[in-house]
């Protein structure tokens, strides 16, 4: 990229000009994602008693979820020598505590949904008249630039594309997150040289997700402008048919259409190659982690150094450990990198 473009991209990253450029250089991606928050906080700002709420619902959800393992290796460490020896109050109460915790998790879960959709359906709708009454006040000249199918492909691919992420990702968000740091640390908790395994493989894993979350915002600005491209096309065709009839230009624009569905296609292919790589990568470290942790695991309980029931809820959070990783690249993916 030659200095020309940098300084050209420094200078033109506000308003709607850093649409056109191709590659995004590292200061005016800052940029652009400040202003993002920034809009996100205005949006937020008359929310922020619901969000708080639904914030402590899910952290509390994941803390309740969490106990559920610790609560497996007790009774089977605990409970169960006690039980045989006649003794069934210890398996009771972690049968009893496993119990609660589930269904503390799922009220939680349920009210985490109910406050934060109902959170996102106000922002959207806040959002939604935002565009509108910025594009009524912009100028006649920027909107014979900047045609009517380019506002339309904003106030609704774009805005769509928020709405799911409301609608379905940020519980997904949330928990993946909260579910990584907190099995990290009771995974240290439980056995630290085991842990040192599943450190050893968080260093790729975290590898692979840098590389995945700079690609994906690649390919989503590549399908988004693509889609933008289908929308204008349709729009201006549609508003101009009587132009189109007349000149007979149906053959044309047929053959813009086309070549612009082949871009789209082309970019949601790219798209879906990277969250491959990814995903195949991430499931690759998480089995040969939980395979030598397995071998480590089984050779230290019969060595009596080790008990059966850390080795199973250890196992058990390793399996969570990764899985919030398919979640994560399921939200930072080209269609939910809703604000680039």
């Amino acid at each position: 990229m030659s200095d020309q473009v940098v300084v050209q991209q420094e200078e033109e990253w506000r308003g709607v000009a850093a649409e056109e450029i191709q590659e995004i250089s590292y200061s005016t991606g800052l940029r652009l994602q400040a202003r993002s928050r920034r809009l996100l906080g205005s949006l937020l700002r008359p929310h922020v008693g619901r969000t708080s709420l639904a914030i402590a619902a899910v952290i509390g959800g994941n803390l309740a979820n969490l106990a559920g393992p610790l609560l497996i290796a007790a009774a089977i460490d605990r409970g169960i020598p006690a039980a045989l020896d006649g003794g069934a109050s210890i398996l009771v109460w972690c049968v009893v505590g496993y119990a609660v915790c589930a269904g503390l998790t799922t009220f939680l879960r349920w009210a985490f949904l109910r406050i934060s959709g109902r959170v996102g359906q106000d922002l959207l709708l806040d959002l939604r008249g935002r565009i509108f009454r910025h594009s009524q006040r912009l100028s006649v000249g920027f909107h014979e630039s900047y045609t009517s199918g380019k506002v339309i492909s904003r106030l609704t691919s774009d805005v769509d594309a928020l709405q799911d992420l409301l609608e379905e990702g940020l519980d997904s968000l949330f928990n993946a997150a909260l579910s990584v740091a907190g099995i990290a640390i009771i995974l240290v908790y439980l056995d630290a040289p085991l842990a040192l395994v599943v450190v050893a493989g968080f260093l790729p894993a975290y590898l692979i997700w840098r590389w995945f979350r700079r690609r994906s915002m690649e390919a989503y600005r590549g399908t988004r402008g693509a889609i933008a491209k289908i929308i204008v096309q349709f729009v201006e065709s549609m508003n101009g048919i009587r132009a189109v009839q007349a000149f007979r230009r149906q053959p044309r624009n047929e053959q813009i259409m086309k070549g612009f569905n082949a871009q789209f296609r082309d970019a949601n292919t790219d798209a879906l190659g990277v969250m491959a790589t990814f995903t195949a990568t991430i499931r690759t470290i998480g089995n040969v982690s939980l395979a030598i942790v397995l071998a480590w695991g089984a050779y230290r309980v019969a060595g009596g150094s080790l008990e059966l029931g850390v080795l199973t809820a250890f196992t058990v959070y390793l399996r969570r450990f990764y899985d919030p990783f398919d979640e994560l690249y399921l939200e930072d993916s080209p269609k939910s990198s809703k604000v680039p």
